[in-house]
């Protein structure tokens, strides 16, 4: 009986709580508030809600929200009197086509909810832009690339009704149109790259309103392989005489000439055993290398190539040696006098040939450099007195000193 009691006072508590808690929750105003289906652009430019409540309500805490695609606005009232309420829409929310939302809410509680839709208006001014990615592509590659039109209307928005844009494009001296249709608020084509080298120029119009030109860049493919041509003046191995390489002109699969500026390398192998290199870039499609002559008699094996892999022919040269003998002289005081050296011409060496000094051993001795075609050795400032016979070496050209 006691625990009874108990539970009767406990659910007497329970109950004058809950009144309680009922009599100061707050007053939930009823409204009545609807927007059409559909509005052309501009036309909602109000909206109203009237509003049924016990007094004391402050209707200012109703607000409207608005979402259109990416805008969204919270509008509270304008202007409230007797119970109404109105709200301003913003211009940009009533120019945006497409489905738009509403909510009404008095604080945290929805009053309602829905959707409308804004249409295009049939005198509505338009423009497009064009664009093509990507921006260039090698000769002959299929799918190269998209173009793409996007139309607007003069309030930005993209054109959701089925429609379809005129594409045209040159390419060649050649004009092609064809239409593309309109899906998602664009329009695109997609197209192949040419076998010519070139520019491709696209354009679009919907409407009456055209877009700028869009270019796209059809560039030569990969070079396939090629002519080699050396062009000599003779074949003395002077050292300082220019040779000239070129190559035929570098064309892809396609007979495009590569473009200008592509690097193409020399290869050089000299028969003592030692491999040069020299780089050129093209110009219309062919590469010229300049290379001095050997200093010494070598023959010479040359190829070139492209990094992407196509090569030149090989080609050989000879060179045989600028003179036969030079003068050599060893002095009472033990200073040898080399020169003067001069070619098959009679014509002295130029400054900066190397001679080098040996001894019976093959060792190395001394090395020094033409002056007026002379050299000049002093072997008083070696360490110990060499070995005979010396030998002095010029240009590829031995003379023993006894």
């Amino acid at each position: 009986m006691k625990h009874l009691v108990y539970i009767g006072v406990f659910l007497g508590a329970l109950f004058f709580t809950s009144c309680k808690q009922e009599q100061v929750s707050p007053l939930v105003p009823k409204a009545e508030f609807s927007l059409s289906e559909s509005y052309a652009i501009g036309e909602l430019k109000t909206a109203e809600a009237k509003f049924k409540a016990e007094a004391g309500v402050d209707t200012k805490q109703v607000k409207l929200f608005l979402e259109a695609g990416v805008y969204q606005a919270t509008l509270a009232p304008t202007h409230c009197e007797s119970g109404n309420c109105t709200f301003e829409i913003p211009e940009i929310l009533s120019n945006k086509t497409g489905l738009s939302q509403w909510r009404l809410s008095f604080e945290d509680t929805s009053l309602g909810s829905g959707s409308f839709q804004v249409v295009p208006a049939d005198s509505s001014v338009y423009s497009i832009n064009t664009y093509i990615g990507p921006p260039s592509a090698k000769a002959g590659k299929v799918r190269a690339a998209m173009a793409v039109a996007i139309p607007r209307d003069a309030h930005d928005n993209l054109i959701r009704k089925p429609d379809s844009v005129q594409m045209d494009y040159r390419y060649l001296n050649q004009q092609t149109t064809t239409e593309s249709s309109i899906r998602y608020g664009l329009s695109f084509i997609e197209f192949d790259a040419g076998p010519i080298a070139g520019n491709f120029q696209l354009g679009g119009s919907y409407k009456g309103a055209e877009a700028k030109a869009a270019q796209f860049i059809i560039m030569p493919n990969e070079a396939v392989d090629f002519e080699l041509q050396p062009l000599p003046e003779h074949d003395i191995a002077d050292g300082q005489q220019e040779l000239e390489v070129i190559t035929s002109v570098i064309r892809d699969r396609f007979g495009n000439p590569v473009a200008d500026g592509t690097g193409v390398s020399l290869r050089i192998d000299q028969s003592d055993g030692v491999t040069a290199y020299v780089s050129a870039i093209t110009a219309n499609g062919i590469a010229r290398f300049i290379v001095l002559h050997p200093d010494e008699a070598m023959d010479w094996s040359l190829q070139a190539s492209l990094n992407n892999g196509a090569i030149s022919n090989q080609t050989s040269l000879s060179y045989r040696s600028f003179m036969d003998a030079f003068p050599v002289e060893l002095t009472a005081e033990d200073q040898i006098n080399v020169g003067p050296i001069t070619g098959r011409l009679n014509e002295r060496v130029t400054d900066g040939i190397i001679v080098r000094l040996f001894d019976a051993n093959d060792i190395l001795l001394l090395e020094n450099q033409t002056r007026n075609g002379m050299v000049f050795f002093d072997l008083i400032g070696l360490s110990k007195t060499p070995k005979l016979p010396l030998r002095i070496n010029a240009m590829g050209i031995n003379q023993t000193v006894e």
